[in-house]
């Protein structure tokens, strides 16, 4: 079963770090490791001085550090990979209009008006409304 450590606190974090470095260099303070290990493990244990009970408790709070750096880390990569995926994407989109807009200005597609709109261009192709041009010479004039 995977464990979710999204609400958990820098500030508890932290004093979990501190017990788990104590440890290490064989120095256990009874209060550091109860209090860490009350609130991350949600308990209200009483401090016992006994040293196996005070190893124990430094030992699962390193291994539950331990399961917090790794989730943090899949959560990092999880961020990396679905932003690379959202820039892999815009990019695709911006060079499917780069293409279009080659295309277009190469005559090899011809575009429609709302993308020749949409794009700051005027439509050439539609024919233009409005008066129609008059002759100079008009037909059947009796002059």
């Amino acid at each position: 079963m995977k464990k979710d450590f999204s609400n958990v606190s820098a500030e508890l974090v932290e004093k979990v770090r501190v017990v788990v470095k104590e440890r290490q260099g064989n120095t256990f303070s009874v209060s550091r490791i109860y209090e860490a290990y009350n609130a991350v493990f949600d308990l209200k244990e009483k401090p016992e001085t006994c040293a196996t009970c005070l190893a124990n408790r430094a030992r699962k709070l390193a291994e539950w550090l331990k399961d917090y750096d790794n989730w943090t880390s899949e959560q990092a990569e999880r961020l990396a990979k679905v932003e690379q995926e959202a820039e892999q994407k815009a990019a695709a989109s911006e060079n499917e209009a780069s293409t279009e807009q080659s295309e277009v200005a190469e005559g090899t597609i011809e575009q429609s008006p709302e993308t020749a709109t949409a794009s700051g261009q005027s439509d050439t192709t539609a024919p233009k409304r409005g008066r129609r041009p008059q002759n100079k010479e008009e037909p059947n004039s009796g002059k």
